[in-house]
């Protein structure tokens, strides 16, 4: 969340609910699992519209990693971060975070009439903010955008765990870095995933982490069918 949390709020009462009615619509549909993830994040951002908070100049960010019938699909819009470990902890995926210098956000951006003029002269941020997408900010749209990069995979023995986490934690420290620590941790007899969570969290106040903290570490060996 940024300015204040009621967006963040707001979508974490909402985004799961809106994905599982699209998907029980669209199940047998194909591509089912990225349409309904989309349309779940075009109608949760509408929603605000409805709420007595001002979503004009408050927002969030977002990343999930939603399991259904042996799939994983990841969706993220802004900078929080999802990271996928294979077994023997092998780095397999991160998601992009949506920053104006991203390459395929300047893109979009460069095809907005105003773009110039939204745009800081270091061109990292868009009308005083350091994100391309998220959730709310409605006061810089067309530019601040909450369409969500999707991805989906079939889940299989190779996959390990997975990290969901917001920009607190990748301000400090990489992807590999964070699935180093992870090992670390569960090297140890007896830890757990929600200890690697914690660990990771501590890691980030100690790297002098100023941004908000917020991970989890998913074990995904349990939701995989043999």
């Amino acid at each position: 969340e940024h300015v204040n949390r009621d967006v963040a709020d707001f979508v974490a009462a909402n985004l799961l609910k809106n994905i599982e009615l699209r998907l029980a619509k669209n199940l047998e549909k194909p591509n089912c699992f990225l349409e309904s993830i989309k349309e779940a994040f075009e109608q949760t951002d509408k929603d605000l519209d409805q709420q007595k908070f001002d979503s004009l100049r408050q927002g969030s960010t977002a990343v999930i990693g939603y399991i259904v019938a042996n799939h994983l699909v990841i969706a993220n819009c802004g900078d929080s971060r999802a990271v996928i470990s294979f077994k023997d902890y092998i780095p397999a995926f991160e998601t992009a975070d949506h920053k104006p210098n991203l390459q395929h956000e300047k893109e979009r951006l460069s095809e907005l009439s105003k773009y110039q003029e939204n745009l800081s002269q270091n061109g990292l941020r868009i009308c005083d903010c350091s994100l391309s997408r998220a959730f709310g900010d409605k006061y810089a749209r067309p530019f601040i955008i909450p369409m969500p990069e999707t991805q989906v995979f079939k889940l299989d023995k190779t996959f390990q765990f997975m990290i969901l986490a917001c920009d607190g934690v990748w301000d400090v420290m990489t992807s590999k870095q964070a699935i180093e620590i992870v090992k670390k941790v569960l090297s140890n007899e007896g830890q757990t995933y929600q200890d690697a969570a914690r660990a990771l969290k501590d890691e980030a106040l100690k790297r002098g982490s100023t941004d908000n903290i917020t991970v989890l570490v998913v074990n995904l060996k349990p939701f995989i069918k043999a």
